[in-house]
């Protein structure tokens, strides 16, 4: 792995945790990159630990609620360019653990109404496995409510994006407004740097 998409995947993770635990969540780092130290091997040494698929495809958090009467498992991804494949890539994991809530940050959101909220660039929605079916919670624009569509059925559009939630649709806990200020100040910071990361040009490059 690059070390600049390194840094992106654990920055944003760091992010994503900072705020949950803000809004007074229980963060428990869940992955398996936080419980064994692997970054190190390259992929043939990875493979020859032969790690079960219910310890690799482990999300990246557990989530308990302030008063601890229920638990989210949380996976969070950056991209650079967010797309479905986002969704299929964690296909295997939401397989093995039923329902996961997906929080994607993404840098190069796009923005056709110039809305200026942290929603722009972190959103997030519950994926489900039921009755042999992969499947996404999106709104749906014309019935204004949320409902669940099979993955496969999925096609890329900018207006995907904005089919995810906000944090606080899923993460109820955000909607103090305390809290909202933060995830906007963490957004705001983290979004700003990805993009100087995406626009600077080695020395000597041509433009």
């Amino acid at each position: 792995m690059k070390i600049t998409d390194r840094l992106k995947g654990e920055m944003s993770e760091g992010v994503v945790r900072a705020i949950l635990e803000h809004a007074e969540y229980r963060v428990t780092d869940f992955g398996i990159e936080k419980q064994i130290p692997l970054a190190h091997l390259n992929k043939p040494e990875y493979k020859a630990l032969d790690f079960p698929d219910a310890v690799k495809l482990q999300p990246d958090f557990v989530v308990l609620k302030r008063d601890e009467t229920s638990k989210l498992f949380v996976e969070v991804k950056y991209r650079d360019n967010w797309c479905t494949e986002v969704l299929t890539k964690v296909q295997s994991q939401v397989e093995i653990f039923k329902q996961v809530v997906l929080v994607s940050f993404y840098p190069n959101a796009p923005n056709p109404k110039n809305y200026d909220s942290p929603s722009q660039h972190l959103r997030c929605c519950r994926l489900r496995f039921e009755d042999g079916k992969y499947e996404v919670e999106l709104w749906d624009g014309n019935s204004r409510e949320h409902s669940w569509h099979p993955v496969s059925s999925i096609k890329d559009s900018d207006r995907l994006w904005w089919q995810m939630s906000p944090l606080k649709e899923i993460f109820d806990q955000f909607k103090d407004e305390g809290v909202h200020d933060a995830l906007r100040a963490a957004v705001k910071s983290i979004s700003g740097l990805f993009k100087q990361q995406a626009v600077a040009k080695p020395v000597g490059e041509a433009k």
